[in-house]
């Protein structure tokens, strides 16, 4: 992860979330902790998508593809090969 792609995740968690900054970055350890855990992507996303799910609001999944979208613009202003991946993984959950 880059350091562009690393602030535009805190950005994006202190505006999704109405956190702030210390929170987003408990928000973007735990990601990691998880992404440490995990055997692929995908089981990193299946992880992070069933916390998502017990945390019953639906709004989420919208949330967190925009975010998605945002981080993987970040770097070069496109959308990333794995960003278009995850949001389609994400989309059909």
């Amino acid at each position: 992860m880059s350091r562009v792609e690393e602030g535009t995740i805190l950005i994006q968690m202190t505006r999704t979330f109405r956190c702030d900054a210390a929170e987003a970055e408990n928000l973007l350890n735990f990601g990691r902790w998880i992404s440490l855990q995990a055997q692929t992507d995908q089981d990193t996303t299946r992880r992070l998508l069933k916390r998502m799910s017990e945390l019953g609001d639906s709004r989420l999944t919208k949330d967190l593809l925009v975010m998605i979208a945002a981080v993987g613009k970040a770097d070069t202003g496109s959308l990333s090969s794995e960003a278009q991946t995850l949001i389609r993984q994400v989309a059909s959950a």
